[in-house]
């Protein structure tokens, strides 16, 4: 059986992240984001919790940034849906 320390903690933004989610790009996530990962070297555009836009441009392979997200868009995203992740 796994022991899970963290199940009785209070969820921080220093937590770690309990549930990944696949993205589909131009699609609303059913939640805001802690974070959104990024599995390929490329471009990430995304909606912000705020609803302002912002684009990550020369992302490395394996970078998670610490946003509060709502949307990837494809314009202006160069990463393939398949390899990006929202992080709660």
């Amino acid at each position: 059986m796994t022991i899970d320390p963290f199940k009785s903690k209070s969820s921080d933004v220093r937590s770690p992240y309990r549930t990944a989610h696949g993205v589909t790009l131009d699609a609303d996530f059913d939640f805001t984001s802690r974070a959104v990962y990024a599995g390929a070297a490329g471009n990430l555009s995304v909606v912000l919790a705020d609803g302002g836009t912002a684009t990550f441009t020369g992302l490395a392979a394996g970078t998670a940034l610490p946003i509060a997200a709502t949307r990837v868009l494809s314009a202006g995203t160069t990463i393939a849906a398949s390899n990006i992740l929202a992080l709660l």
